[in-house]
């Protein structure tokens, strides 16, 4: 019986232990390694692109106020669906969060003229080379990210997302600051 025990003992140590290091330790990350892990409750990686006017922006530059990423492009037919929904999206919560929608490997006179033509009342960035979607893990559009005023993400939405699953994410994020 005392092998039993202590065999039982010792298989249940090695299961705690197995699990305790699997687990996803955000905190203990270095900053390098945060920027690279876009997960639930680490930090956003950071990145710089250019808007279609050519003004350069920063993530980093962002710290203090919440973001949504919304990474499209012109020819998926579910970013061009959720484009109008984004537009009242932004103007609902214009106070409360920035929107910048992450155009993914298009030529600028084609992410220009589909603005334009959208009339799009928030933030549009070109990510030229793919750089920073691939530091997001974004494989298809439309991909969303909901990052805090401290540069953490709090949602994740792959695919398309309606109002009201927009409305959702920022909702949940707005009950935290409360």
């Amino acid at each position: 019986p005392a092998a039993i025990i202590l065999a039982a003992v010792l298989i249940s140590i090695g299961i705690f232990f197995s699990h305790k290091i699997n687990l996803p330790q955000t905190a203990s990350l270095t900053k390098n390694q945060r920027n690279f892990q876009p997960v639930l409750n680490s930090y956003a990686p950071l990145f710089s692109l250019k808007t279609i006017q050519g003004t350069e922006m920063s993530l980093e530059n962002l710290r203090g106020k919440n973001v949504l990423l919304f990474f499209w492009t012109t020819w998926c037919g579910y970013s061009e669906r959720e484009i109008a929904g984004l537009k009242q999206f932004s103007d609902l919560y214009r106070n409360q969060i920035i929107v910048l929608a992450i155009n993914v490997k298009e030529n600028l006179s084609i992410v220009k003229n589909y603005a334009e033509s959208k009339n799009i009342n928030f933030i549009v960035l070109r990510d030229e080379d793919g750089k920073t979607a691939e530091k997001y893990h974004v494989k298809d559009t439309p991909y969303h990210f909901l990052i805090d005023k401290e540069g953490k993400i709090t949602g994740v939405w792959p695919f398309y997302a309606s109002m009201e699953n927009l409305k959702f994410l920022i909702d949940e994020l707005l009950k935290g600051e409360q």
